[in-house]
């Protein structure tokens, strides 16, 4: 599953001497973590999670958020959601909600509860993203009110995403336009999203072409899609 992560890590560099600086970094590191500072830990339990080692990154992680590192939060929660371990997830994203109002950590939130089928409780933390114009989480409360059925607020999340040039919401809105008949907006939204380069919105608008003066199969097809894509990820 995949991640939603905007925020500056500490420096990482590579280059021509990418070994040497590695280790360079590695020893500093290892020999800030001495003081016990929180934020020495989480750039120790970054590094090894830039470079894959996993369990020393979730240990120095775990010891910064101990510490109240909101960053080293943030990251354990990533690396258990990649793990499919949502209920750490969830531990560690409430820990960061509950200091600071942090848009990618609500909208992240919002994805563990979507995953947990707990939809009041996702739509509550994809709110404030929503209102601040994320995408992702736009998309997202679209797609809950579809799976709902409450097809017009659907669409107003959808659109609201579509317009900033989401091709996931492009294509979900268009699929939702087909589903109603409107079949001209159905191909605009599908279209845009198709032009940019998005694969599935080209397979559906290949099946709208084919089927859409066949409403008995139109229909068809719309409840195949459906079942084939219904996931609440975007």
């Amino acid at each position: 599953m995949a991640s939603v992560l905007y925020h500056k890590d500490p420096l990482h560099l590579s280059g021509p001497a990418t070994a040497t600086i590695n280790k360079i970094q590695l020893a500093y590191y290892k020999l800030a973590t001495r003081t016990g500072h929180a934020d020495d830990l989480y750039n120790l339990g970054t590094f090894y999670l830039n470079h894959e080692q996993l369990d020393l990154a979730e240990s120095y992680l775990i010891q910064a958020a101990d510490k109240e590192n909101s960053f080293a939060a943030f990251h354990l929660a990533r690396l258990y959601w990649d793990q499919n371990k949502l209920d750490l997830a969830e531990r560690y994203l409430k820990q960061v909600v509950g200091k600071e109002e942090w848009i990618d950590a609500l909208c992240n939130l919002g994805s563990v509860y979507t995953e947990q089928k707990k939809l009041d409780l996702a739509k509550k933390y994809y709110q404030k993203p929503a209102e601040h114009g994320m995408d992702i989480a736009l998309c997202k409360l679209g797609a809950i009110h579809e799976w709902e059925g409450k097809l017009n607020i659907a669409e107003q999340y959808y659109k609201e995403a579509a317009d900033q040039g989401m091709c996931l919401a492009c294509t979900n809105l268009g699929v939702l336009y087909f589903r109603q008949g409107k079949l001209e907006s159905a191909k605009k939204y599908i279209t845009k999203a198709a032009n940019d380069g998005y694969k599935d919105a080209e397979t559906v608008l290949a099946n709208i072409h084919t089927i859409e003066d066949d409403p008995e199969l139109s229909k068809r097809y719309y409840d195949n899609y459906v079942n084939a894509t219904t996931s609440l990820k975007a």
